[in-house]
């Protein structure tokens, strides 16, 4: 039979047709484009076509009619025409399209975000705790309005819209860090392939920049004043006390709320930090002086049977250890706001020890602050001067009780 001529089919000839009782009916429209009727009349198009791959026959569902019409039917039917003609099988294609779809709606924001703090925990060796607060940042500031958005969908106006609540009470810092986290995800989807090129790339510059502001430090001259408000303050002891273990230690105020007895040898006056709860990444030995002794068996007596030494509540059976927040509070209630917080400890003991230890090297002193070396310093001082810190940290100790001595009579720590 000669080959059917294309646009042999019309849209009456189709509305025309009439089902078979017991099998399918095909028309052809040329060119491999073909309407098949089923028995209960549903009219469906079709396009045969010879694979690129191994040249055998081979069938694609194009649409129903009417909902896919004569005309659509064939500009489909071209389209497809187009890609065997490129060496691309059509059935192929669509798969990989519709993978593609499924990809893109799987990869929203909020899970890539996620994913990217994972990776980015691991490879940076990040803290748990320091994680934990850059998730909170996003969970608070884009996922609820931009969380289930595909990423390739973000926009720089999108980001902007989103976070101007923030620019506008003012938090720069806050809108800095989130927008730097943003863009790291999205440069760790470009890495993992979800999308070709960043589309928040340079969103910083969209913002206006934060004033670099220190934390309130009074300074170490004011030691007995802050002392005298700490002794005055109404607080719980087990929040004093964690205050005075930071102080002598210069830890971090995050590690003097968190220390776990399990992690002081107190017969080598020695407290062992591990690198996971260190902001360097790197574990830390502090030694102990004959006060921070004397401070740690006060603590025993009321909080020896927990995990913490200052548990959470202040109550053993508590679960968790007390709020890292809890000694800011003290200096808030104790009329500090603004002058003084719990880290401006560091910032106290860094003066003191830099303007009076003349005699200590100042590499010495920076391992008492557990400071990061440069990347070259670092790599030829290896060590972390644990016996020379012993004679600075009691230095500093009997600083804090000579300047405690103006607030009560003989201080012990």
């Amino acid at each position: 039979m000669p080959k059917k001529l294309h646009n042999a089919l019309t849209d009456k000839l189709i509305k025309n047709i009439k089902p078979h009782e017991t099998k399918d009916i095909r028309e052809g429209d040329g060119n491999g484009l073909e309407l098949r009727v089923t028995p209960k009349g549903t009219k469906t198009w079709y396009l045969k076509y010879y694979r690129p791959s191994d040249k055998k026959r081979d069938n694609k569902k194009l649409g129903t009619y009417p909902t896919l019409s004569l005309k659509d039917a064939r500009e489909l039917a071209d389209a497809n025409r187009k890609l065997v003609q490129q060496g691309i099988d059509p059935r192929e294609h669509d798969k990989q399209e519709r993978e593609k779809l499924e990809q893109k709606n799987r990869n929203t924001l909020e899970v890539v975000c996620r994913e990217w703090l994972i990776n980015h925990t691991e490879v940076n060796d990040i803290t748990a705790d320091h994680a934990k607060d850059m998730l909170r940042s996003l969970e608070l500031h884009v996922f609820p309005s931009l969380g289930q958005l595909p990423i390739s969908e973000l926009t720089v106006q999108s980001v902007r819209d989103t976070l101007q609540p923030l620019v506008k009470q003012g938090t720069l810092e806050m809108v800095r860090r989130v927008v730097s986290r943003l863009d790291m995800a999205m440069r760790y989807a470009v890495r993992s392939k979800y999308i070709e090129f960043n589309p928040i790339a340079y969103i910083q510059d969209e913002f206006k920049k934060p004033k670099q502001k220190h934390l309130p430090a009074m300074e170490y001259e004011q030691l007995p004043e802050l002392l005298q408000a700490v002794e005055r303050a109404n607080t719980k002891e087990f929040t004093r006390l964690c205050f005075y273990l930071s102080l002598h230690t210069v830890v971090r105020p995050a590690n003097a709320a968190k220390a776990r007895w399990q992690d002081f040898d107190l017969k080598n006056r020695i407290w062992r930090i591990s690198e996971e709860d260190m902001k360097t990444g790197k574990a830390f030995e502090i030694p102990l002086t004959d006060a921070v002794l004397a401070l740690l068996l006060n603590a025993k007596e009321y909080y020896g049977g927990s995990t913490y030494v200052f548990p959470a509540k202040g109550q053993i059976g508590e679960e968790g250890h007390m709020s890292t927040q809890s000694v800011n509070s003290m200096l808030k209630r104790a009329g500090l706001q603004g002058v003084h917080c719990s880290h401006g400890n560091r910032s106290i003991a860094s003066t003191y020890m830099h303007e009076n230890y003349t005699d200590v090297s100042s590499d010495i002193i920076e391992a008492v602050l557990s400071h990061t070396m440069g990347k070259v310093k670092s790599a030829y001082h290896r060590r972390d001067y644990l016996e020379a810190r012993r004679p600075v940290m009691e230095r500093w100790s009997a600083y804090i009780l000579e300047c405690k001595a103006k607030a009560i009579k003989k201080p012990s720590y």
